[in-house]
C-alpha cells in the first residue's frame, strides 16, 4: 500500500503542464457582450447609440453598422411619436480575437 502511494505522488509531481503563460492556464472569457440604444421614430427611421461596449472597437463598429442598416417598420400606434430600444448583443470570441486585445 506505501508503495502504491508513493507510486501516486511521484506520479502526481512529475506532471508538466504546457503553457506559454499564466493567462493560458486561466483563460479569459471567450464572449463579448454589448448593448445598443435604438431610437425609433414613428416613421421607422432610426438613431442608434452604443449603451455598453463589447470592450473591442471593431466589434463595436460593426455593431453599430449592423444596427444602422437594419429597416424599422413604422410605428402604427398614432400615440407614440417614437420608442427606445435596447438591443443585446452577445459574441463569441476567437483566440486571435482575445489575444489582440
Amino acid at each position: 500500500m506505501k508503495a502504491i502511494l508513493l507510486f501516486w505522488v511521484f506520479a502526481l509531481s512529475n506532471t508538466i503542464v504546457f503553457a506559454e503563460d499564466k493567462k493560458d492556464l486561466n483563460p479569459e472569457p471567450k464572449y463579448a457582450y454589448a448593448e445598443v440604444l435604438i431610437e425609433l421614430y414613428k416613421d421607422g427611421r432610426h438613431e442608434e447609440y452604443l449603451k455598453k461596449s463589447s470592450g473591442f472597437k471593431h466589434l463595436d463598429e460593426k455593431i453599430l453598422k449592423a444596427v444602422k442598416e437594419a429597416q424599422f417598420k413604422p410605428i402604427t400606434n398614432k400615440n407614440i411619436d417614437r420608442m427606445y430600444l435596447t438591443q443585446p448583443f452577445t459574441i463569441e470570441l476567437s483566440d486571435t480575437e482575445i489575444k489582440q486585445n
